[in-house]
């Protein structure tokens, strides 16, 4: 697996000389886009509290209403176990990888606190994700061409002239967004526009 944003000192000049003409900037969200937050926030109250659901009652965005968990104090209290531990998307290194060489790519991620900022770090240093990453209480200060995310609140008032909503199950009521189903579905569609 080839690192993203390698350490090759021609690494630069060689993704530049094929971005040419075509580059656009993508924000794509870690969190329920590259990130299985869910599975972990599964496992995290299985082990933790011996709550027994999977990822699909995670239904609403308000964790509370879907599992019975203020979300504030599950991400305080086990950030490490759900942002550092949490499984990687299977199709998200090739995708990035694929990405990389054509857009202008930035991770982009509404932490918290400090404590999921660092485990948000270690996760993408331990998946060999050295893409740019913006930590933003608001995504909507984060100029760019395309958004991808999983929360329709942070495409609704975004300035990008392309959004696209990842699918997740709190996100099904939602059809104001151009939906996909995983990365790379996402790049058949940006190619196609």
């Amino acid at each position: 697996m080839q690192c993203l944003f390698s350490k090759d000192k021609d690494y630069k000049r060689k993704t530049k000389a094929k971005r040419k003409g075509t580059a656009m900037k993508i924000i794509i969200d870690i969190d329920g886009v590259i990130r299985n937050t869910n599975k972990a926030i599964v496992k995290v109250c299985r082990v933790f509290f011996g709550k027994k659901f999977i990822e699909d009652n995670i239904n609403d965005w308000d964790l509370v209403k879907c599992i019975g968990v203020n979300p504030v104090w599950l991400f305080t209290e086990y950030g490490k176990e759900i942002f550092q531990d949490a499984e990687i998307y299977r199709e998200s290194i090739s995708a990035l990888e694929e990405m990389v060489h054509q857009h202008n790519l930035v991770l982009v991620s509404n932490q918290i606190n400090d404590a999921n900022k660092k485990y948000s770090d270690r996760w993408l240093f331990k998946h060999d994700i050295f893409i740019p990453v913006i930590y933003a209480a608001n995504k909507n200060e984060v100029e760019a061409d395309i958004i991808i995310d999983d929360y329709p609140g942070n495409l609704k008032n975004h300035n990008a002239k392309y959004k696209f909503l990842f699918d997740q199950p709190h996100n099904r009521n939602c059809t104001d967004f151009k939906r996909v189903f995983n990365l790379y579905h996402f790049i058949n569609e940006v190619g196609n526009l």
